[in-house]
C-alpha cells in the first residue's frame, strides 16, 4: 500500500463558519419575532385589563344606583349641579364618583354621573305620596380608566332612567 498525503486547504473550516453564521442569524431573527409577539400579547392584555376594569366600575355603580332610593345623595347632587346659560337653559355638570375599591393601583379611575334630562311620566296617585306627576330622570354614568404610564384608556358610558315625583313643577327651575 502506498500512502498518499492529501493536502487540506481549510475548506471545512470555512464551510462550518458560514453555516454557524447562518444559524446565528436565523436564531437572532426568531428571537426578535418572539420579542415582538410578546409585546403584542402584553399590549392586548393591558387593553383587556383596562376595558374589564371600566366595565366593572360601570356594573358597580349601576347596581348601586339600581338599589338606591329616589333621594340618594349622589343622584340628587347630579340633578342639582347645574348652571343656567344665557338662553335660560340648564347645563348640568358631572358629579364625581369614587372608585369601587376593586381597581388595581396601576390604573387611574374617573367615574361620574351626569343628569341629562327629565321627561314626563305617569300620574302619582300612590298612597302616602303627593298627587304630583312623575318624571323620568335620565342620567349618564361614565367610567374612564387609564393605565398609569401607558396610553391605554377605556371610556365606558351607560344611560340610566329612574322615576321620581315632579316636586319642582311649580318652581321657576
Amino acid at each position: 500500500m502506498v500512502s498518499r498525503k492529501i493536502k487540506q486547504k481549510g475548506s471545512v473550516l470555512a464551510i462550518s463558519l458560514v453555516m454557524l453564521t447562518a444559524i446565528t442569524l436565523v436564531s437572532a431573527m426568531s428571537m426578535q419575532r418572539s420579542t415582538l409577539q410578546t409585546r403584542i400579547t402584553a399590549n392586548i392584555q393591558h387593553k383587556e385589563t383596562v376595558f374589564a376594569s371600566a366595565m366593572d366600575e360601570q356594573e358597580f355603580w349601576y347596581r348601586r344606583f339600581k338599589t338606591a332610593g329616589r333621594n340618594d345623595p349622589i343622584l340628587t347632587t347630579a340633578a342639582d349641579s347645574f348652571v343656567i346659560d344665557p338662553l335660560g337653559v340648564r347645563v348640568y355638570a358631572p358629579a364625581a364618583l369614587a372608585d369601587s375599591g376593586n381597581i388595581p393601583n396601576f390604573l387611574q379611575v374617573n367615574n361620574s354621573v351626569t343628569y341629562l334630562s327629565a321627561t314626563p311620566g305617569e300620574n302619582a296617585l300612590a298612597e302616602g305620596e303627593e298627587p304630583n306627576n312623575r318624571i323620568n330622570n335620565h342620567m349618564e354614568l361614565r367610567s374612564v380608566i387609564t393605565m398609569v404610564n401607558r396610553t391605554f384608556t377605556s371610556d365606558q358610558r351607560t344611560g340610566m332612567t329612574y322615576p321620581s315625583l315632579n316636586t319642582g313643577q311649580n318652581s321657576m327651575y
